[in-house]
Parts: C-alpha cells; sequence; structure tokens
C-alpha cells in the first residue's frame, strides 16, 4: 500500500505522478541502513525519520532546527524545500539529465 503525509496526516496519494518511486544511489542507502541502528521503532511500516514518538517530521521543523541554523553557521542566505528543489532541478539539467527523467522524479504530472 503506498501513502502520503500532509501536515502530519497520512492518505493515499492524490496523483498518479504522486505514486512513484525515487532511486537512491549505494551511497544513499548505505546511510539509511547506518540510521537505522539509531531508530528505535523498526517495526514494518514505520517511518524511516519520525519523532521520538513515532510521527511524522514537520518540514518546517526541519528548516528551523537544522538547516536553517547550518546555513548561519556558513553565512549562507535562508533556504526553503523550494530552494532545494530548484537547485536539484538546475543540477540535473547541468549534469545532462533529460528533462522528462527529471519531471518524473519531481513528480509533475
Amino acid at each position: 500500500m503506498r501513502e502520503s503525509v500532509y501536515e502530519g496526516t497520512f492518505g493515499t496519494p492524490k496523483t498518479e505522478a504522486g505514486r512513484r518511486r525515487i532511486p537512491l544511489s549505494d551511497a544513499a542507502v548505505k546511510l539509511v541502513a547506518e540510521w537505522r541502528r539509531y531508530v528505535t521503532n523498526t517495526e514494518p511500516g514505520s517511518l524511516v525519520f519520525a519523532t521520538r514518538a513515532g510521527k511524522p517530521i514537520s518540514p518546517n521543523n526541519v528548516l528551523r532546527r537544522w538547516i536553517a541554523p547550518a546555513c548561519e553557521a556558513r553565512k549562507l542566505p535562508h533556504t526553503t524545500w523550494l530552494t532545494f528543489r530548484r537547485t536539484y532541478a538546475s543540477w540535473s539539467h547541468d549534469q545532462g539529465v533529460p528533462g522528462k527523467v527529471v519531471a518524473e522524479l519531481m513528480g509533475h504530472a
């Protein structure tokens, strides 16, 4: 079963574009496996990245608690999730990734 989560509420993806597989590099898979050692709830169906209570992490909390301080420490401008989306799209284009592939990965219908 595929689920989406928005504002802490689980549901089914609204569009076909929301039902997609995101490829991970071997390095990313290794990092997730290493992270699992620190996670207390490893039951099937539990979230990989969750609060201590096992609930979905708020994207705004991630920005406020970890990303903003990291940017400030490096004297980088304030960033948002849209900044990351646009950076990824630009990087992909520069690397020669076909536009159709980028659109599919980013969930464009």
